[in-house]
């Protein structure tokens, strides 16, 4: 379960929650310490597990699977998964009840996107453009989670939208990655659907406009935009099929980077 629920990638969601809370000043409780520990394991197993059961057919043409990036759930296990995902999506819920209206809400919308997204029939995954933008208010949804923990203070309706596109121009940019396996399959994903070159500029334009019309109040994190930029530039000009590994654990390196720049500059 633990390989399912992709534990290199548990420091994504966190540190968009732990710069939530941070905006929000949002100060110590055990009910933030028992979130942190529901949006590690048991949320990732709800992200993942959906998406291993319901993905099976073109993971196991992906190579990026048996890797940091997951496995490849046979058959076998799919009913057993599906129920710790059931479990896992009450609890989520529940505990997010206690906390306040807000976060009660947007749980129940994280978890609807989930499942909407993974499973058929809705399956929004193959409804390109659709499947780019549920991933990037899915994954900005840990970042209001931890805005709102203390309850309603402000919309930050600037900096919930730059996470959204941020999002959004990240996953047009992964479907490149999975690009054969989800063709072969029928999948019809951004880059399936529009082609790899088109995706790859929609991503690069998505990056580049949220950077002209964004500015973060420290440096860091402009240089961060911009290194992604210029990543996404460099994906035009490489064979992207040999390089894929290395893009992944790139994304990663420089999540946990900044994450750890986020401890930092916050404490």
């Amino acid at each position: 379960m633990i390989k399912i629920s992709r534990l290199i990638l548990w420091i994504g969601g966190l540190s968009l929650f732990f710069l939530g809370t941070k905006i929000a000043q949002v100060d110590f409780s055990y009910l933030l310490v028992f979130y942190y520990v529901l949006l590690s394991f048991p949320v990732n197993v709800i992200v993942y597990g959906l998406n291993d059961i319901y993905d099976y057919e073109s993971d196991k043409l992906n190579p990026r699977k048996n890797t940091a990036q997951g496995l490849i759930l046979e058959k076998t296990y799919h009913k057993l998964v599906l129920k710790y995902v059931w479990i896992f999506s009450l609890l989520f819920i529940s505990i997010s009840y206690l906390v306040n209206l807000y976060v009660f809400l947007f749980s129940i919308l994280f978890v609807l996107l989930c499942y909407v997204y993974s499973v058929p029939p809705i399956r929004l995954k193959t409804k390109a453009p659709i499947d780019s933008m549920v991933n990037g208010i899915g994954y900005t949804l840990f970042f209001i989670l931890g805005l709102y923990f203390n309850g309603f203070n402000g919309l930050y309706l600037e900096l919930i939208l730059t996470l959204v596109f941020l999002f959004f121009g990240g996953h047009i940019f992964f479907t490149v990655l999975d690009y054969e396996s989800d063709k072969i399959v029928g999948d019809k994903t951004f880059a399936v659907k529009y082609g790899k070159n088109f995706a790859l500029f929609i991503s690069f334009k998505t990056f580049t406009l949220v950077y002209i019309l964004t500015s973060f109040q420290t440096q860091i994190l402009n240089y961060f935009l911009l290194l992604i930029i210029f990543f996404s530039f460099l994906a035009f000009f490489v064979d992207l099929e040999k390089y894929k590994k290395y893009a992944i654990y790139g994304a990663i390196f420089m999540t946990i980077i900044l994450f750890i720049y986020f401890i930092i500059y916050f404490i």
